[in-house]
């Protein structure tokens, strides 16, 4: 389980939990959020030394505020919270004395801190600077930033709490450090969901494909996960950002999200490279399902150039990324203005174009891919009258069945394959 405000809060949010909260990430080094914990116990605690620390943190244990246990090293911090009330009653002489009868074993150093955020009353200053009363004290907690009053602001822009309060965020330090998400992180990983925002990046989900993005050396911006995510491979200079359940649900586009996505950066469009025997071409192919197993198959036959029109559905679209498992990583797409010039280019430097039609008197079998374009068409209209007009070849798929047509995915498929027999048998 990780760290979440929520364990702490269990009425309202308060002050006191959230010091809770903040402090508690201490106990989790590898998440974001760790070095602003370190922050919060050198200014508020005047603890430095954390290494190797086991650290509990207690709030309303005997009725202190936020108890703070350094097991290894036998201390204890007794944060008094305070916001527009006073010490009374002798509470800090009594906390101290709890913790020493409780832990006498565990515990040989005890520190009281003052924490008061809001007006001042005349009793805090005596309290504050009564000898031996209070071991650390904040009198300007403006001082450090994210600690004071500011530590509510901070809990109700941040899109680990899900509360708005119209406060305004003065924690922009914070935010540059990557303490705090802005929440125009979220709303930017949001929109690659849709094509017109997709210029340079797009969006992976799932465990295999963000640890197979890192395994080929893909440019990742970032990875997210889900507050009960644990990531147990090597994201070594990879920034990691960590959101709430609620907040990761509404970013993913899966029905049961496994609690990771990567932003990745696009390849630059590459140029056409003609040292090579096989290149597919796709004409208008619309459904994502078709795509993602159009790439997926080439990328097995070793096929690693892909020419797509601008009719062609955006082999970057989430839906077409899982489809194909990884392959996308591998494959050189291009993307051209007009398909029929294009192919006409690959003709004047010895490309053959070869089209399936259902009226063509080839079989795919009659035909040497050597130097070769596969144009694969549309799934209702098939490959463009301009593209059938120009192609060397137009051939068809045999079949023994009824069925007078395929897929358009399984019909690429084994025009691909044929290919591949074709030069297993060399």
């Amino acid at each position: 389980m990780k760290n979440n405000l929520f364990t702490f809060a269990t009425s309202e949010l308060s002050q006191d939990a959230f010091i809770c909260w903040c402090l508690n990430w201490i106990n989790y080094p590898n998440e974001t959020l760790y070095p602003m914990a370190k922050d919060i116990f050198l200014n508020l605690l005047k603890e430095a030394n954390l290494e190797n620390e086991k650290i509990e943190i207690l709030r309303q244990y005997k009725k202190i505020d936020v108890l703070i246990l350094l097991k290894k090293s036998k201390k204890a911090y007794i944060i008094e919270d305070k916001t527009y009330t006073s010490e009374h009653s002798e509470q800090i002489k009594r906390y101290r004395e709890n913790i020493q009868n409780d832990f006498k074993e565990e515990i040989n150093n005890i520190k009281t801190v003052y924490f008061k955020t809001g007006f001042w009353f005349s009793y805090d200053y005596h309290i504050v600077n009564e000898k031996d009363k209070i071991d650390i004290k904040e009198l300007s907690p403006e001082n450090y930033i994210g600690i004071g009053e500011n530590l509510i602001i901070c809990a109700l822009n941040s899109p680990y709490v899900d509360l708005r309060y119209g406060a305004v965020n003065t924690l922009e330090s914070w935010k540059e450090k990557g303490y705090i998400l802005s929440n125009e992180i979220i709303k930017n990983i949001k929109k690659l969901h849709d094509k017109k925002y997709r210029i340079d990046s797009y969006i992976v989900e799932g465990i295999k494909m963000v640890k197979e993005a890192i395994s080929e050396n893909q440019l990742i911006e970032l990875i997210a996960i889900r507050e009960d995510f644990e990531i147990n491979f090597d994201t070594k200079n990879i920034k990691i950002i960590t959101i709430s359940s609620k907040v990761f649900n509404d970013i993913s586009d899966v029905k049961t999200p496994q609690g990771i996505l990567a932003v990745i950066k696009k390849k630059p469009n590459k140029q056409i490279e003609t040292n090579t025997d096989y290149i597919l071409a796709l004409d208008s192919i619309q459904d994502p399902g078709n795509m993602g197993t159009i790439i997926r198959t080439a990328d097995s036959a070793n096929i690693n150039q892909i020419i797509i029109n601008k009719t062609t559905v955006d082999p970057y679209s989430p839906k077409v990324i899982r489809s194909t498992m990884g392959a996308i990583y591998r494959m050189n797409i291009i993307e051209v203005e007009n398909l029929e010039s294009t192919l006409k280019e690959l003709q004047d430097k010895s490309f053959k174009v070869i089209t399936t039609d259902l009226k063509a008197e080839k079989s795919i079998y009659d035909i040497n891919y050597n130097r070769t374009i596969v144009v694969i068409g549309n799934e209702a209209n098939g490959v463009s009258q301009e593209v059938l007009e120009i192609a060397d070849e137009r051939v068809i798929i045999p079949m023994l069945g009824k069925t007078e047509s395929l897929n358009a995915s399984i019909a690429a498929s084994i025009m691909i394959y044929e290919y591949v027999r074709q030069k297993i048998q060399k």
